[in-house]
């Protein structure tokens, strides 16, 4: 799942998850498997969760 920008200027970059992950403190959104490996690649705009870290998990990420 993808953790949306509060706003466009939000200066905390959106955030990938799993879809178990309770870290996620803004509005979140599910999202495919093809989004999820596009997001993951956006290095500049999309960090990946510390805790669950979604990208050593690509099976619990599509919503």
């Amino acid at each position: 799942m993808l953790e949306i920008k509060r706003h466009p200027k939000d200066p905390q970059p959106a955030v990938l998850h799993t879809d178990s992950c309770t870290m996620a403190s803004r509005k979140t959104s599910p999202i495919s498997a093809a989004q999820f490996r596009a997001a993951a690649r956006d290095t500049e705009f999309i960090e990946t969760c510390s805790l669950c870290r979604p990208e050593a998990k690509p099976d619990d990420t599509s919503g």
